[in-house]
Parts: structure tokens; C-alpha cells; sequence
């Protein structure tokens, strides 16, 4: 819906923008309805390519475009679990960013003696700053108090420096603390994971990339916490039924996986995820899966066609 306003409205006034600077812009714009994401759907949408992947690269934001692996497709997976991005439903989404912004902090202060500058966010972590952070970041949860304290603030500036919503509200310190190791390391090992899967798309190498698909969902799932029961049983069942690959893919709590797929296995792919998962799982199946379960392919982004 942003860009599909801001592509209006540009048209409207006969004014055009480059798409990286744009979808860079809407990123930021989306902050104003609360949800506190990234800049990744806004590029996708913008700046997709026909026939490819991307690898998008922010500040600034940036693309390297990657074939997609010949003879296999990728099949979406409706959960049919809403993840709503509204009222209450928002702290969940919006925690994740906050912990990582702690975790920055924190990593600041730690590495600041260090002669190598501090980094302004955890994916500028060089190889020695990520060994350091294993060290600085324990894996029991933090109060906010601990927090305060290895910043040499306060409580209550720590959370109004860190911790604000949109709306100027502080976000609550969580029942079960913020976990900082955690969520350090699935953005660290993730960042990791997307160099790896442009490599395995360079060389069409199918069977890697599921692979690391695979091991994007078990750290959304154990380390960032933001699958679900159902995304976890839908990615089992995709496997078993002969994806390379399967993982959440969105924000999380709900919505869509993508399965990697070879093109021979198509058929009895959508056969058995359709048998195991809607029918007997859920129990709740459309008697219409066309727009629930499908293979999808790469077009190019949003544009004025007149």
C-alpha cells in the first residue's frame, strides 16, 4: 500500500524518483503507522527483476541481482494464521528491533576501548567484534537494570533512549527479560546465511540453498522466536514432501513459508503438503487452494504502466 501511494501520487504530479532512493524513503514511511521493520518489501517491490533473485544490501541500500536455480520453484504456503500488525500485536513485532538496539548498545560500550570504531549496528560486526560479542553478550536474559547499568544510565533513560513506540509510549521491559545474545547472534548468523545463498545461487547449487533455508527457519524459530506452531509443522511437512528447502518467510507469528522445490516433485509436492497440512493438520482447508498454496516466479517490481 506505500508504494503503491507513492507511485500514485509521483505519477499524479509527474515526478519520478531513482528506485533505490524511493523504496529507501518508503521504508522510512512505513515507520509511521507504528510498525518499526526494515526496508526489504519496499525493494522487492521496487526493484525486483524478472527471472531473479536479489541480495539487498542497506545503508545505503543496494542490489546484486542472482539467477534463480534452474528446474526447481519456489512454492508459497499460506499458514492461514493471521499475523496481524496492529494493537497489541505490534509490541511482538517491535521487540525484536528494540533487543538489537540494546544489544548495539551494549556492544558499544564494550568495544568502545578497542582501536577499531564501535559498530552502529550489528551487521558492521567485523570478525573479532563477533568474538567479542559472544563474550560481552550472555545468554541469560537481561532486566533492563542490567542493561542501565552496563551503560552507566539509568533505567528510565536507557528506555526512553531505546525503548520508545511510535506513538512516544515506552515499550514494557518483557516478562522474560530482553534477550540480547540471542537475537545478536540470529541477525550476526543470518547476514552470514544471505552471503551463502548468493553463492549457491551463482553456482545453481539447489541442494545448498535449501540447505540454508532450512537453517533460517531454526534460528527465526530458536533464536529470534518469531515462528509459530503451524509455520514449524507446514516447513516439516514441506520437507518430508520433498522441498530442498522450507522456511518462514515475512515477520513472523503466522503467514507464509517459502519451499524450495524441484520442478519434477511439483505435483506430488502440493499434493501431499495440501493432504498433510490443510486436511489433517489444520483440518480447515479452502476448498480453493489456488491462492493458498501455489509455485510463484520473479517479475519485475511495481511500475506506471500508463
Amino acid at each position: 500500500m506505500v508504494v503503491l501511494g507513492a507511485l500514485m501520487l509521483l505519477a499524479a504530479g509527474g515526478l519520478s524518483l531513482p528506485g533505490p532512493e524511493l523504496a529507501t524513503l518508503l521504508a522510512r514511511a512505513e515507520h509511521y503507522v507504528g510498525t518499526q521493520g526494515g526496508g526489504m518489501d519496499q525493494a522487492a517491490s521496487l526493484l525486483s527483476r524478472s527471472g531473479t533473485a536479489l541480495k539487498i544490501d542497506f545503508f545505503p541500500l543496494r542490489i546484486t541481482p542472482a539467477p534463480l536455480p534452474a528446474g526447481a520453484v519456489f512454492v508459497v504456503a499460506d499458514s492461514l494464521v493471521k499475523a496481524a500488525k496492529t494493537a497489541e500485536a505490534l509490541d511482538k513485532y517491535n521487540r525484536r528491533p528494540i533487543e538489537c538496539r540494546l544489544a548495539v548498545a551494549v556492544l558499544r560500550r564494550r568495544l568502545a576501548a578497542g582501536r577499531e570504531a564501535a559498530p552502529e549496528r550489528l551487521g558492521d560486526l567485523n570478525a573479532g567484534q563477533r568474538r567479542e560479542a559472544e563474550r560481552a553478550l550472555h545468554p541469560a536474559s537481561y532486566t533492563l537494570a542490567e542493561i542501565a547499568g552496563l551503560l552507566g544510565s539509568s533505567p528510565e533513560q536507557t528506555a526512553r533512549t531505546y525503548c520508545l513506540r511510535r506513538d512516544g509510549s515506552l515499550f514494557p521491559e518483557p516478562a522474560d527479560g530482553f534477550k540480547l545474545h540471542q537475537r545478536c547472534r540470529h541477525v550476526v548468523e543470518e547476514g552470514d546465511r544471505v552471503e551463502q545463498a548468493l553463492a549457491a545461487l551463482q553456482a545453481g547449487d539447489i541442494a545448498a540453498l535449501g540447505a540454508l533455508m532450512n537453517r533460517s527457519h531454526e534460528s527465526c524459530r530458536d533464536l529470534y522466536e518469531i515462528s509459530c506452531r503451524e509455520l514449524d509443522e507446514l516447513t516439516r511437512i514441506a520437507r518430508h514432501a520433498g522441498a530442498e528447502g522450507s522456511r518462514l518467510t515475512g515477520a513472523g507469528f503466522g503467514g507464509c513459508t517459502i519451499s524450495l522445490v524441484p520442478e519434477e516433485r511439483l505435483p506430488a509436492f502440493l499434493g501431499e503438503v495440501s493432504r498433510a497440512y490443510y486436511r489433517e493438520y489444520l483440518r480447515r482447508a479452502p476448498e480453493d487452494l489456488s491462492s493458498t498454496l501455489f509455485a510463484c516466479r520473479a517479475v519485475n517490481g511495481a511500475e506506471t504502466l500508463f
